[in-house]
This record gives C-alpha cells, sequence and structure tokens, in this order.
C-alpha cells in the first residue's frame, strides 16, 4: 500500500515537471540598475596635536557624485570599525575625550543611489 501511494506520488511529481511551463526568456527580465560605482577617497591624511582630538582631510575626484562622507575609526584590539559620523564635506573632526593610541581611522564615500564604497585606511 505505502509502495503504491510512494509510486503515485513520484508519477504525479514527473509528470507535472514534464508538463512545466520553462522560464520566461532572457529579454523579458527587468533590466538592471543604473547604480553608479562609489568613488575612492584620496589624500586621506589624519592630524593631532594631543592624540585625543584628531582632523582628517580628504578628496575625491568628483564631489557632484557624493552624497554623504563616513568616516569611522578602528581602536587596537577592537576589529570592527565604528561610525565617528557622516557629512557633506572632505573633513572631519574626530574627538574621543580622553588620550588614544593605536588607532586606525578609515573614510568612504556614499553615492546619492546609497550605495557605500571601499573605506581607505590610515594610521597616524
Amino acid at each position: 500500500m505505502i509502495r503504491r501511494m510512494t509510486l503515485t506520488s513520484l508519477l504525479t511529481v514527473a509528470v507535472a515537471v514534464a508538463f512545466a511551463p520553462g522560464c520566461e526568456k532572457h529579454e523579458n527580465f527587468p533590466q538592471p540598475l543604473g547604480v553608479a560605482v562609489p568613488q575612492t577617497v584620496n589624500n586621506l591624511s589624519v592630524t593631532t596635536l594631543d592624540n585625543i582630538v584628531f582632523d582628517l582631510t580628504w578628496d575625491v575626484d568628483d564631489p557632484s557624485a557624493v552624497q554623504v562622507y563616513r568616516a569611522y575609526y578602528i581602536l587596537e584590539g577592537l576589529p570592527m570599525p565604528n561610525l565617528a559620523g557622516e557629512g557633506p564635506t572632505p573633513q572631519a573632526t574626530i574627538d574621543f575625550q580622553v588620550t588614544v593610541s593605536g588607532v586606525t581611522f578609515g573614510v568612504s564615500v556614499v553615492t546619492p543611489e546609497n550605495v557605500e564604497g571601499a573605506m581607505v585606511l590610515v594610521t597616524p
């Protein structure tokens, strides 16, 4: 009885698959999105006088293709980058309010389509 039910189920599935409609032609699929590839930050530099407040500056080839810049920091011993802030200008000030050492900074570009680019890193 169980064999007969199993065989009937398999035959039903085989017939359904054999007569199932094929996939649509690829020409009918939606067109790819025209998302711009984010730029990479150039000339990233960091300055500090006291290892408490750090000033970051950078530039990009085409500022009109930038929605915001995101500045990150990575503390020694903590593997994940932390978002320090974002803004529309190619500069950032990060105030730790205590002396820090072994910190790495990163900056990325976000396009008007909200695509974030690769992070460029620098250690003072």
